[in-house]
């Protein structure tokens, strides 16, 4: 049996408690490759990009992100002018996703953001804007966003594994994530991004320090892609993957004797 964290592997000891074997831990991998470093958009216009990257669910938290976004030092919003991008899976069909990013988009402008929307694409952004929401992306936007972004916010609570983490360590991009589920195990806390407590002043906080740290940036950065580099690559679940056959070959001819 194989699980893709530790946290689901506590999970599943507590809801299958008559399974006495223990359960393989094979964390996901992604292709390195294909994430290639930052590149300057001009649409950004030196802005300063924090991004979260989610389906338009309830149970993603994406208001966190928006509450804690709004909290920004003044200083830094008026120096840095930062954009909130928040992109993601949504289907006009289900009302769960029309519904929520409905509200999203309520509470930017409630809090005098500025929201606007585009779909699929990135155009020319206005310094008044505070937030983009981008419903549905292609693959060429989701790669530029992770090219020009400065901090990943990830906010869901008790997520199994998160993959969305990796891909922004990857692109040398400092994560903040809700200190629950499999972030615990990425994200290596202080170093390649920081777990905070699910609260808006404990993220803002965050934000605001590596708003105004660029060296912290780029050193967390570094660190993030080395150690997804270590843990989170192709070849690293390989081996992984080779190691638990090998040892499941062993335990048969054993068994077999």
């Amino acid at each position: 049996i194989l699980v893709n964290s530790k946290f689901t592997l506590d999970v599943f000891k507590k809801t299958f408690t008559r399974i006495k074997k223990e359960p393989f831990i094979l964390y996901p991998s992604i292709d390195i490759q294909s994430y290639p470093s930052h590149e300057e958009c001009k649409i950004f216009k030196n802005r300063k990009v924090i991004l979260s990257i989610n389906r338009f669910e309830r149970k993603k938290n994406i208001s966190l992100a928006i509450g804690s976004f709004s909290m920004i030092d003044e200083k830094l919003l008026n120096d840095k002018n930062p954009l909130l991008v928040i992109a993601g899976g949504y289907d006009e069909r289900l009302c769960e996703n029309v519904e929520y990013f409905s509200a999203l988009y309520d509470k930017c402008s409630k809090h005098g953001l500025h929201p606007f929307q585009r779909i699929n694409k990135l155009e020319d952004i206005a310094p008044s804007n505070r937030v983009l929401l981008i419903p549905s992306f292609s693959k060429e936007c989701r790669d530029l966003l992770l090219q020009n972004a400065t901090v990943l916010i990830y906010t869901p609570e008790n997520e199994h594994f998160g993959i969305v983490p990796i891909e922004a360590m990857c692109s040398e991009i400092p994560v903040i994530a809700i200190n629950s589920g499999g972030p615990k195990e990425s994200i290596v806390d202080g170093i390649t991004g920081f777990l905070a407590h699910q609260n808006e002043k404990a993220i803002a906080e965050k934000i605001n320090l590596l708003l105004s740290n660029e060296k912290l940036q780029r050193e967390m950065g570094r660190k993030g892609r080395e150690r997804v580099n270590n843990l989170f690559s192709l070849k690293s679940f390989a081996k992984m993957l080779e190691s638990f056959i090998e040892g499941l070959n062993n335990h048969n001819k054993v068994k077999n004797k």
